[in-house]
C-alpha cells in the first residue's frame, strides 16, 4: 500500500465556473507527486489501467505540462478571488468596482519579464524535485510569448469586454451610493447612473442636498441600510430612493440564475416530476432560500 501525501483531493473541472478551474489546477499541482506515485501503482499492477497510466505519467512529468499547470494556477488564482466576490448574493456592482480594477491592474504588470523569470524558476525547482533534472526542450522566451502572455491578454480582453468602462463608471455612480465611500452622495459621481435610469438630475440633487445633512449623525454601512432609512420618507424623496433602488438592482454575475435552475433540476429530479407548477415554485423558493430563518407564526 503506497502511503500518499495528499494536501486535498482532485476537483472535477466545471466549464461554467471559473472558481472550479483554480481549484483543479491547485489540486493537481499540490498532490503531484501523490498522483505520479498513484499511476506508478497502477502501472505496476498491470491490467487495462496501466496503458493509461503510462500515457498520463509520460505526459506529466514533460515541461509542457508542468509549465502551462504554474502559468494557469498563477493567473487563475486572482480571477478565484474575483469569481467569489461576483458570485455572493448580496453582492452589488459598486462593492465590486475597486476588486475589477485592482484585478486587471495585477494581471497588467504581470506581463513584465521578471514576473515571468520567477514563476519559470519555480516550475524549474518543482519539476527537478518531482521528475528529476531534465534539459527543455522548449525554452524561458518560448513559454513566455507562446503560452504566458497570450493568456494574460485573453484574460485581460475578456475582463474589460464584461466590465467596460461605461460599466465601470455606473460601478462608481453605485459605489458613490455607500455611506462608508469617500465621495458618498456626490452628485457629479452619481450624474452616469442617474442618466441610466433616465432620473431627473435637478430632482435628486435637490433631495440630496437634504438627505446629506439629516443623515449625517447616523451609523450606516451598506446601500441597503440608506434605503431603509429613506423608506419612510419616500415621498419626500422618491427620486433617491429610485436611484437607490435601481443601483441595488445592478447584477454583477449569473450566480443566482445558476443557483434557481440548479434547485429546480434536484426538486424536479427527486419528485420524478410529478408536480405541478404552484408547487414546483414554491419549494423553489424555499430551497433557494433555505439560509432565511422564517417565522410561521408571522
Amino acid at each position: 500500500m503506497l502511503e500518499l501525501t495528499t494536501t486535498s483531493t482532485l476537483k472535477i473541472w466545471a466549464d461554467t465556473r471559473w472558481d472550479s478551474r483554480f481549484k483543479s489546477i491547485d489540486s493537481i499541482k499540490c498532490n503531484y507527486s501523490a498522483v505520479l506515485l498513484a499511476l506508478q501503482d497502477l502501472i505496476n499492477d498491470g491490467g487495462g489501467r496501466a496503458v493509461d497510466a503510462k500515457g498520463l505519467i509520460i505526459v506529466m512529468k514533460d515541461s509542457m505540462f508542468i509549465m502551462p499547470l504554474f502559468i494557469l494556477c498563477c493567473l487563475l488564482g486572482p480571477i478565484k478571488i474575483l469569481s467569489d466576490q461576483l458570485k455572493g448574493v448580496c453582492t452589488d456592482l459598486g462593492s465590486a468596482q475597486t476588486l475589477i480594477e485592482t484585478i486587471c491592474e495585477q494581471l497588467t504588470v504581470m506581463r513584465d519579464e521578471n514576473s515571468f523569470k520567477v514563476l519559470y524558476q519555480q516550475a524549474i525547482i518543482f519539476g527537478d524535485k518531482n521528475v528529476g533534472h531534465r534539459d527543455y526542450i522548449t525554452t524561458e522566451e518560448d513559454f513566455r510569448i507562446s503560452m504566458y502572455l497570450p493568456t494574460i491578454d485573453c484574460m485581460l480582453v475578456e475582463l474589460k469586454e464584461r466590465f467596460s468602462c461605461h460599466n465601470l463608471r455606473i460601478a462608481t455612480s453605485v459605489a458613490a451610493l455607500s455611506p462608508v465611500n469617500e465621495k458618498f452622495l456626490d452628485i457629479e459621481i452619481l450624474e452616469p447612473l442617474i442618466d441610466h435610469l433616465s432620473l431627473e438630475r435637478n430632482a435628486i440633487h435637490n433631495e440630496i442636498s437634504v438627505i446629506k445633512p439629516m443623515i449625517k449623525d447616523t451609523k450606516l454601512s451598506t446601500i441597503m441600510d440608506i434605503l431603509n432609512e429613506l423608506k419612510p420618507m419616500k415621498q419626500a424623496f422618491p427620486s433617491t430612493v429610485a436611484l437607490i433602488k435601481g443601483a441595488i438592482k445592478f447584477p454583477v454575475a449569473s450566480v443566482v440564475c445558476e443557483r434557481s435552475f440548479s434547485r429546480m433540476k434536484l426538486i424536479k429530479n427527486y419528485a420524478r416530476n410529478s408536480m405541478g407548477d404552484e408547487r414546483l415554485s414554491d419549494l423553489s423558493v424555499l430551497a433557494i432560500e433555505r439560509e432565511f430563518d422564517i417565522d410561521f407564526e408571522k
